[in-house]
């Protein structure tokens, strides 16, 4: 019987090859589609999930009157891990970025070098090559290196043993790790002991609660439950910081990537939100893969009539002719899987290269691949034929035979209903594109409050930080260099100043305020609008005490007038340094760093001991020549580090290429989603004109125009998309809304998106009418009606 079943399934799909074909193509697509986004949507799942203990790892985050942060004390870690049996083990973790390593007669610039813990290596099971991961980091000036470098500095050496300058400094390679996975928060090159940090630092920070500059991770005992901590952490922590506001918790790490709401200046993160919005796309896309699936099926269901009558007649029972119908559907989704396979090979690696994700299909579990396969052709299978089948198997023999089959007003309109739906997931993916597109538009070119183009930065260092003055001198006699000015750039973002007071100030009040040290030229050099008073470059300017605050900042402080004000705070140089002295400007609103944040008070200072970062504004005319000078000066001052710079605006825009790669792949998935409904579409009016041909025949011989016929066939669908874009423009609406409220700065979702994206499905539906109508119009009605 089943091989009955798969011959006569195997002859209706030959006997009407293109209504197979768009069935099968449509199929495809959207399960090639929906396979490519669960892909990548698993892969952000899988961030940190490599680690043995994932369950029971957690980072130790700190939540205050504003903002999560994963920055804490150093003390920490072995505090909670002396004093709470339920932690079996803690470690200290940061990144100390951008370090010169020399060995022999070679030296490479590497910016990623980590400093832990022993008990890091313990908890985290990054793969050890070479070396003991239980010992690599017991002595003080261990280092242990990853694949890739030990690669690019010994080439085929074994690094174990040798010795390795770092910053002026000689580490042990004691251990070669493999490379740091891409889906992991924690990225790094090489890692040293946490002592290695030198003694001032330590002596500063090691046994202070007050400041809150690294990452502790911790290791939970089995069978405990996070949450049972939280109170017990507080209320012991509390007695050594003697804040009450204080409030600790545990966080999966696990959860790190998708969520970074929590503060901890890691780089890598995405959002969870986005994992949604994939999902449902793949949700949409398969459904309307299906939708066509069961329009076309059911449209053409009298054409089977005949066959289920005699079936019946012979004794085939209801229930044999569903399984025979679901058969052929889950043997349609068969073929159309292997098309989708091969779809998805073809397209992943070209995926995986524009997306930076390492996105592979593990073959090495292909016991798993074959359930989720085997689930996914039953599944779509059966959501697809379900209707169908019960539909042809409930036809009534005496009636098929005579002749006189059931009125199909009923399956009529359930097929125009699946139109609705189609179109209206359609119409909504169309929306969402065009508010991703303007709101992505919108951060990426919106003023940022101060003049970015054409200027480049850089980290001073040695003798090139020591000689500025002189060095700017000599470098503003080129005529390609138009300003210089010292001082981290707006587009780097400010570090917080801690302790800010001012006369009037509310003690409970507490607002995140950041400051940096500038030079007089700094204003100048990025267009800083002043508003009131003066800047750096008129007056006497006392070093340190002269500050320049932004229009938040003012409002922050809430009087009228704030020129002449004294304000005083603390920054963070190895040690706190206290600043007092008076406000004598006030400069427009501007951005400090990304616009995923809203503009927070800002205060700025001369301070030439603490400049590290020189700005140069160049002239786009002979820009190579022009950097090429400043090269040459950097190698006269500095032997050791090669010339490493940035232009402010292609840092700006490096914020935002996680968004411009995800509205990208949006893109493309929303034209297939348009491309599989257009091709039902396609199918379902070619079904229906065929269907109509000796009517659209007998209008045609009493007169009836082409235009005529074309508006007839136009008005059923027009009708549709109308009741279709009543649904998804209302769902559109309130969920792009609500996707807008996670950025701080949005824009607004006008009526352009919408009638865009309502005439959009209007001219794709109205296309697929004119085109296949007009065939069927053209057709001689002699040749139509000859059979009559």
């Amino acid at each position: 019987m089943l091989r009955n079943y798969f011959r006569t399934a195997i002859r209706i799909i030959n006997g009407s090859r293109g209504y197979s074909i768009i069935n099968i193509l449509g199929l495809a697509t959207g399960m090639a589609s929906c396979l490519l986004i669960l892909l990548w949507v698993n892969y952000e799942l899988s961030y940190d999930k490599f680690h043995e203990n994932v369950d029971r790892l957690f980072r130790v985050v700190r939540f205050s009157d504003q903002e999560g942060s994963a920055l804490t004390p150093v003390p920490l870690a072995h505090t909670l891990k002396e004093n709470f049996a339920e932690v079996e083990n803690a470690t200290r973790f940061n990144i100390e970025g951008s370090q010169l390593v020399r060995y022999q007669d070679k030296s490479f610039q590497h910016d990623i070098m980590a400093i832990a813990d022993q008990s890091f290596l313990e908890m985290f099971s990054f793969p050890f090559i070479r070396g003991d991961r239980n010992s690599a980091l017991e002595n003080v000036n261990s280092v242990v290196i990853n694949e890739k470098m030990a690669l690019k500095i010994f080439e085929n050496e074994d690094p174990v043993g040798k010795i390795l300058n770092i910053n002026q400094r000689s580490f042990m390679v004691t251990g070669v790790m493999k490379n740091v996975p891409a889906n992991s928060h924690i990225r790094f090159d090489y890692i040293a002991h946490f002592d290695s940090r030198n003694a001032y630092l330590r002596q500063l920070t090691d046994n202070r609660w007050d400041v809150s500059a690294y990452y502790t991770y911790v290791l939970l005992s089995e069978n405990v439950r996070a949450g049972q901590l939280r109170s017990k952490f507080n209320s012991f922590i509390n007695q050594y910081t003697g804040e009450t506001n204080q409030d600790l918790q545990l966080q999966e790490i696990s959860n790190i990537h998708l969520h970074p709401e929590i503060v901890d200046y890691l780089e890598g993160h995405n959002e969870i939100k986005y994992v949604y919005l994939f999902s449902g796309l793949a949700a949409l896309i398969l459904v309307i893969a299906c939708i066509n699936f069961t329009n076309l099926t059911t449209a053409r269901a009298s054409l089977r009539a005949k066959e289920i009558g005699l079936r019946k007649v012979m004794g085939a029972r209801r229930s044999d002719l569903v399984r025979q119908f679901l058969g052929e559907s889950v043997l349609l989704a068969l073929f159309a899987l292997l098309i989708a396979s091969l779809m998805v090979e073809t397209m992943l690696p070209a995926l995986s290269a524009w997306s930076g994700k390492n996105l592979v299909i593990d073959y090495n579990d292909i016991g798993k691949i074959l359930i989720t396969l085997g689930a996914l052709i039953i599944a779509v299978g059966l959501i697809a034929g379900s209707y169908p089948a019960l539909l042809l198997s409930s036809f009534q023999p005496v009636k098929i035979l005579k002749g006189n089959l059931l009125h199909h007003g009923d399956r009529g309109l359930f097929r125009k209903i699946l139109v609705v739906i189609q179109f209206s997931c359609s119409i909504f993916l169309v929306i969402g594109t065009i508010v991703i597109h303007q709101q992505l538009n919108y951060i990426s070119k919106n003023d940022h409050g101060y003049d970015k183009e054409h200027t480049l930065h850089f980290t001073m260092r040695g003798s090139f930080r020591q000689n500025y003055e002189s060095i700017k001198q000599e470098l503003e006699v080129h005529p390609g260099i138009l300003n210089i000015s010292a001082g981290r750039p707006p587009s780097e973002g400010f570090e917080m100043a801690g302790s800010v007071n001012w006369p009037g100030k509310i003690t409970t009040e507490e607002t995140d305020v950041f400051q940096v040290a500038v030079d007089q030229n700094y204003p100048d050099l990025f267009g800083l609008d002043l508003m009131e008073g003066s800047d750096f470059s008129t007056g006497e300017i006392s070093q340190g005490n002269s500050y320049l605050i932004n229009e938040t900042a003012k409002r922050m402080i809430g009087t009228d007038s704030v020129i002449g004000l004294q304000i005083s705070f603390q920054t963070w140089n190895g040690d706190f340094i206290d600043h007092m002295g008076r406000i004598i400007g006030v400069v427009a609103d501007f951005q400090n760093g990304s616009l995923h944040h809203r503009i927070q008070p800002v205060i700025m200072y001369v301070d030439k001991e603490a400049l590290f970062t020189m700005n140069i504004k160049v002239s786009p005319a002979d820009l190579d020549n022009t950097i090429k000078y400043i090269e040459q000066k950097w190698d006269q001052y500095v032997a050791d580090y090669p010339f490493d710079y940035s232009f402010v605006d292609v840092q700006l825009d490096s914020y935002y290429q996680s968004e411009k790669k995800l509205s990208t792949l949006f893109d493309t998935f929303t034209f297939l989603a348009i491309f599989i409904s257009g091709l039902g579409l396609f199918g379902l009016i070619s079904h229906s004109t065929d269907r109509r041909i000796k009517e659209i025949g007998v209008r045609k011989v009493l007169g009836a125009t082409i235009t005529s016929i074309l508006s007839l066939l136009v008005r059923d669908t027009i009708r549709l998309i109308l009741i279709a874009s009543l649904i998804a423009v209302p769902a559109a609406y309130f969920l792009m809304n609500s996707w807008l409220t996670n950025f701080a700065y949005r824009v607004s979702i006008g009526w352009t998106s919408i009638v865009m994206a309502v005439l959009s499905g209007f001219w794709i539906a109205i296309l697929i009418v004119c085109f296949q109508g007009f065939k069927a119009a053209s057709v001689n009605p002699v040749k139509s009606l000859r059979n009559e």
